[in-house]
């Protein structure tokens, strides 16, 4: 074969890498709207995608052994691929309806609903991926010479570090801004350019067979590359699980990681494929490599938040900064495990190859392929549950480690074979020491105290007892998945869960003159916003949660939650919320979705989904749907509101300024809506839930209808015209504001408020002071709170502004205590505690009094303090202080060790 010919099909090759994995992306999330995105789904997905290429590499791969041309064979597969990528959307909208079928009968059999999911999903995957499995054997076959690993390793090379571009341009480029159809289209277009190229170049070339002596070890490197396999799917799910905690759950951070493990495998192949001497003895060695610096990974994670932020400081910062930090870091914590990975498939390619290229090519190739579902699968069900992120990567890599000992024992190198456990054990210790959850080191678990942290496979969920703040009698309880907060005890979220819970129940019994009869509830959380639409008499409540493992923490927020999960009239299902509620043909006279912030789950704020829960209202139904005014940016609430206010003619926007609250809640009808106090004020007169709407300061209609923003139409003049969120182009799952709480956004609701007179001014200026306290311009929000009680004065709007005046008082005796004015700071803790006895100001107070010397009255605080506030370290170490200037040097002794085992920076 010529040069420039040569040189041909290694860039197409190149371009089908791309290709293949924009189509496994696109592909995934179209199937995963058909499928849902539970943990089953997701898995379901990526099995019939990997279990099609590995039957296209078997099957294929022995075709292409018997075809005289296999570049032509290459062209035809990649025309093939393009072609069906062209059908998928009508594939797929076929499959829709099915599944839905599919899933009513069985919703309530999770084993054979994943299996029959597997069945269709196999069914639409298989012709593509077994096509794609097919092109490596394929264009293995057609350009091989007598240097088998070297040949292959550059095929595979080239087409891993085109799947790292398409990786890089389907995430960053091409689906953010033309969406997933259109991106399929563009990429279905570029294979069958490349089938088109790779058939006028095919001609003349046909290959005769080169005979290559079997090397020894053939079955071995078979076995080795499967084992191989196995575990870099499995390094794959643990990091990607570990990092969520430092780059977070966006789709840019997953799409970071997967570039990051893609290039370190292309050019570790590539590298390798010089390296054919001695194959066995290498692949022995980048077996021990593996092992040992995948599990050296461990070691990486308790600096690896310094080095983000260090990087994304050095770059500059903005959103560039931050991701270009975010891909360093996850080559520091990858590359070498994946470089040595990519170095097995030329290695094993060289032992294993007899001279039958395309067959044995396939063989490994597909062996490879299905060793790594069982890696991911297994890893993500079983391992990862059980032993958790840091467990499971020393048990992967001690596979690896074993495996680099076996083969090194078949060669002349098998002294080094004993050397494999040694490091093991080396390894092991090392990582030992500084193991823990990543969370732990993430900074997520650093403040407060761990009640509960399970690493499922749909998650890792951890509730905290988080540091009080001047205001908090007790440290409020947070519920966080990925490390994301999604629930709480804090004032802010339990007046967000609540008004979830009862709002949407008012504003029905307004419209229709009568209570729901059932209700649907998306996501469970801490279950208090379910707890408190359970207090009206209705008949049923059914909820959707897609993390088993939210509703096994919920014990720890029964006193916000009441045991809601007992209750016989709550049926709940672990299923994704748009799979159900397109799935069945039931109507809800409510539905309240509580889903997480947009920029994680936006399907649940696309056109699709907003329209499918306007078709399961009853006639009279409302829906209701919480929405985050941080991390968005003024024109993505616009989009929420517009695709929003696109579904549901009669909409309203409803936000309570009781506290610094950085939560709305829109709202759908079905009807006009007519706010009637009658029936408001009869469910309010019910002792429970007047009880549970006093608890953030609701007492009337009146109370109400001060969360009351604006209706539909002004809000339509707000909005304009512009984008939708869809399907197709889900926009806030590509967003990248920065700024986590901008100010403005609470602002903005008074550009577009409704209303007049006292009660109005009033709220617009509680508005205000909710914007000022995120400026920390604590004085000034003070004054827009008393202005506020002039104009209408009520008692919640009394304990907003204690608030205010506890945390400025706290900040100004932090501030004398850095100035040294022990007795100023003193005065100024002592007025917060007069206001709040919190935790806090009893330990700032107990500090204070250590450094005055006045150890009786610093045991005293400080020992109020610990009582509140258990976890405080601080507390301990000064009371510790205390202890030791007293004389009492055993009580010191115990405080210190307490101390320094909450926080062993604690007093640095």
């Amino acid at each position: 074969m010529r040069k420039e010919t040569l040189i041909g099909f290694l860039v197409l090759f190149f371009t089908s890498g791309a290709c293949g994995l924009i189509y496994e992306v696109a592909w995934q999330r179209m199937l995963c709207l058909v499928f849902g995105n539970s943990t089953f789904a997701t898995s379901t997905v990526l099995a019939a995608f990997m279990g099609g290429m590995a039957l296209g590499s078997f099957a294929l791969g022995k075709l292409s052994e018997k075809a005289r041309n296999p570049a032509r064979l290459f062209a035809y597969l990649e025309m093939g691929i393009g072609i069906w990528a062209l059908a998928m959307p009508s594939l797929l909208a076929s499959a829709s309806s099915f599944h839905s079928a599919l899933y009513r009968s069985l919703v309530s059999h999770y084993f054979l609903l994943n299996i029959s999911r597997f069945a269709v999903c196999f069914l639409i995957l298989a012709v593509p991926t077994a096509l794609m499995g097919g092109t490596l054997p394929a264009l293995a076959r057609a350009l091989t010479g007598g240097e088998v690993g070297r040949s292959v390793g550059l095929l595979y090379g080239l087409n891993t570090l085109g799947a790292f571009l398409g990786c890089v341009l389907a995430g960053f480029l091409l689906m953010p801004s033309i969406g997933t159809e259109a991106t399929i289209t563009l990429a279905a277009s570029f294979s069958l350019a490349v089938g088109l190229a790779s058939l006028f170049m095919s001609r003349g070339c046909s290959v005769a067979r080169v005979e290559v002596e079997p090397g020894r070890g053939r079955t071995l490197a078979l076995v080795a590359y499967a084992v191989s396999g196995f575990c870099a799917l499995s390094y794959e799910v643990l990091w990607t699980r570990a990092l969520v905690f430092f780059f977070g759950s966006t789709t840019y951070a997953f799409t970071t990681m997967l570039a990051c493990f893609l290039l370190g495998i292309a050019l570790g192949s590539y590298f390798f494929s010089r390296c054919s001497k001695d194959a066995l003895v290498l692949l022995g060695v980048v077996e021990v490599v593996v092992g040992g610096s995948a599990a050296l990974s461990i070691v990486i994670f308790p600096v690896l938040q310094d080095v983000v932020t260090r990087l994304k400081d050095v770059l500059g910062g903005g959103w560039a900064a931050f991701s270009m930090a975010r891909f360093l870091a996850g080559l520091l914590v990858m590359f070498v495990p994946t470089f040595a990975m990519g170095a097995a498939f030329p290695l094993a390619s060289s032992i294993y190859s007899s001279g039958r290229v395309g067959e044995e090519v396939g063989t490994i190739y597909g062996a490879n392929t299905l060793a790594c579902i069982l890696g991911a699968v297994g890893t993500g069900f079983v391992l990862l549950p059980r032993l958790g992120v840091t467990d499971s990567i020393l048990l992967i890599s001690s596979v690896n480690l074993a495996l680099g000992a076996v083969l090194l024992q078949r060669t002349r190198l098998g002294y080094l074979g004993p050397l494999a456990p040694a490091l093991l054990a080396c390894v092991g210790w090392l990582s030992f020491r500084h193991a823990g959850p990543p969370a732990v080191h993430s900074g997520v678990l650093r403040r407060g105290r761990v009640l509960y942290y399970r690493e499922h496979a749909a998650g890792t969920v951890t509730v905290r007892a988080v540091p009080p703040s001047p205001y908090d009698l007790t440290p409020p309880k947070l519920l966080e998945v990925d490390g994301l907060n999604v629930a709480g005890t804090s004032l802010e979220l339990i007046t967000t869960q609540k008004l979830q819970g009862h709002l949407p129940i008012l504003i029905y019994a307004s419209l229709n003159q009568k209570l729901p009869e059932n209700v649907f509830v998306v996501a469970f959380g801490s279950g208090a916003s379910t707890y408190e639409t359970s207090l009206y008499d209705v008949k049923s409540i059914t909820g959707v949660e897609i993390n088993p493992a939210v509703v096994e923490a919920s014990r720890f927020f029964r006193e916000i939650n009441g045991g809601i999960i007992e209750d016989p009239r709550y049926r709940l299902f672990l299923e994704d919320a748009r799979t159900f509620l397109s799935s069945f043909e039931g109507t809800y006279d409510v539905i309240e979705s509580e889903s997480t912030h947009p920029r994680i789950n936006c399907d649940l704020y696309t056109l699709e989904f907003f329209s499918t829960c306007r078709s399961r209202l009853s006639e009279g139904g409302v829906f209701s749907c919480w929405v985050p005014l941080y991390s968005l940016n003024e024109e993505e609430i616009k989009q929420i509101l517009r695709t929003f206010l696109s579904c549901f003619e009669d909409a309203s926007l409803w936000y309570f300024p009781n506290c610094r609250n950085k939560h709305l809640l829109l709202v759908g009808t079905t009807r006009k809506l007519n706010m009637d106090p009658e029936p408001i004020l009869k469910a309010l007169s019910d002792p429970e839930v007047a009880r549970s709407l006093g608890e953030i300061g609701i007492e009337d209609f009146e109370d109400i209808s001060a969360c009351f923003v604006a209706g539909g139409r002004r809000l339509r003049e707000y909005c304009g015209g512009g984008k939708l969120i869809t399907a197709d182009r889900p926009s806030l799952a590509y967003a990248r504001s920065m700024e986590y709480m901008d100010p403005e956004r609470i602002r903005e609701l008074n550009l577009i408020r409704e209303g007049t007179g006292e009660v109005h001014e009033a709220v617009r200026r509680l508005t205000e002071a909710v914007a000022l306290s995120f400026e920390g311009r604590w004085e000034e929000a003070i004054v827009e709170v008393e202005e506020a009680m002039r104009a209408w004065r009520r008692p919640w709007m009394e304990r907003f502004r204690d608030m205010c005046r506890s945390v400025l008082l706290t900040e100004s005796g932090l501030r004398n205590i850095e100035e040294r004015n022990y007795m100023l700071a003193l005065r100024c803790f002592q007025e917060a505690l007069g206001i709040f006895p919190s935790p806090l100001n009893h330990n700032n107070i107990g500090a204070c009094y250590v450094r005055l010397k006045r150890y009786d009255r610093a045991i005293s605080h400080l020992r109020a303090a610990i009582k509140g506030w258990p976890g405080c370290a601080q507390a301990h170490f000064n009371l510790a202080l205390a202890y030791a200037a007293k004389g009492m040097k055993r009580l010191a002794a115990f405080e210190m060790r307490r101390a320094l085992r909450l926080d062993p920076d604690v007093g640095k």
